[in-house]
C-alpha cells in the first residue's frame, strides 16, 4: 500500500480526492494489542453507542503540532514530522525534513516502490531512525482489535499513533492523539474504543463534497465516521497485509 494522495493541492480549498496505496514490516498482533499475548475475546463492538457509553478519555495533544503534507504525496512525511513534534516537543512545520523523512521512509519501505509514495514500514523506520521510540506496524484483522491496540500502545507509552485510512481506496496516513474508551486500557483488557482523536495532513485543505476529509487539530472522530474512514487495506500485492487494518504503534 503506497500511502500517498493522489491529489492535487492547489492554492484553492477545494480538492477531487482520490487516494491510492503499499505495506510495511507487518507484525500481528493480538486483540489486546500486545504481541504473542493472549488472545482475549473482543468486546462487542460499540456500533451506535453513545457518548455515554465512553467512561474513559485519553488525549496527548500538544498545540502547534499539526503540519499540511507539502506535496501530494507527503501524507506519510508529515505525519511523521506531526508525530515527532508530540513526542519531542517540537512545532516543526518544514518542507525541507518532510523531504527527508519521505526519502528515508521509502528507502526502508517493505514492498517495492512504483509510485511516489512510501509504505508503514518506512514510516515506523522514519520514526525510530529519528528518535521517536520503537515504533512498529500492528496488523489486526478488525476495526475494533486495531483500535484497542492503538490506545493500549498510547497508554502504556504516552506516544502518538500512526492510523493508516482510506484502505479500500489505496491509503492515507493520520496521527491519532487520543481515544474515548469504556474503560481505562492501562487497567484492563476489557474495553472497547468508543472514538478516536485524530489529525490529518490534508487539513484543512483536502475536501470531497465541501466537507474536509481530515480531521484538524484535536478533533474528535466518530465510531461511526472511524468505520467509512478506517477501512481494511485491499493490498493483493501485501498479502500480510491484504484485508487487514494496519497502524503504527509505539
Amino acid at each position: 500500500m503506497r500511502l500517498r494522495l493522489a491529489l492535487t493541492l492547489a492554492a484553492v480549498l477545494a480538492f477531487a480526492v482520490s487516494l491510492p496505496g503499499p505495506a510495511a514490516a507487518a507484525v500481528l498482533v493480538s486483540e489486546s494489542g500486545v504481541s504473542g499475548a493472549g488472545t482475549p475475546a473482543e468486546p462487542a463492538t460499540p456500533d451506535g453507542a453513545s457518548a455515554g457509553a465512553s467512561n474513559y478519555q485519553y488525549s496527548m495533544y500538544r498545540g502547534r503540532t499539526h503540519t499540511v503534507q507539502k506535496t501530494d504525496w507527503y501524507c506519510v512525511p508529515a505525519s511523521v514530522q506531526m508525530m515527532l513534534n508530540l513526542v519531542g516537543g517540537d512545532s516543526d512545520k518544514s518542507k525541507a525534513n518532510q523531504d527527508r523523512y519521505w526519502r528515508y521512509a521509502q528507502d526502508h519501505s517493505r514492498y517495492p516502490i512504483t509510485d511516489n509514495g512510501a509504505d508503514a514500514a518506512g514510516w515506523a523506520a522514519a520514526l525510530r531512525n529519528w528518535g521517536a521510540g520503537n515504533y512498529w506496524v500492528g496488523v489486526h484483522t478488525s476495526m475494533q482489535a486495531s483500535l484497542r491496540a492503538a490506545a493500549k500502545r498510547m497508554r502504556l507509552t504516552g506516544k502518538p499513533v500512526g492510523m493508516i485510512v482510506w484502505g479500500r481506496n489505496g491509503g492515507h496516513a493520520w496521527v491519532m492523539t487520543g481515544f474515548r474508551s469504556t474503560a481505562d486500557p492501562m487497567l484492563t483488557d476489557s474495553y472497547a474504543v468508543t472514538s478516536a482523536q485524530a489529525m490529518g495532513p490534508l487539513w484543512p485543505y483536502g475536501t470531497i463534497g465541501g466537507k474536509s476529509f481530515d480531521p484538524g487539530p484535536k478533533e474528535w472522530v466518530s465510531y461511526d465516521v472511524l468505520r467509512k474512514k478506517f477501512t481494511e487495506n485491499v493490498q493483493r500485492n501485501a498479502p500480510d497485509w491484504n484485508g487487514r487494518w494496519l497502524t503504527v504503534l509505539p
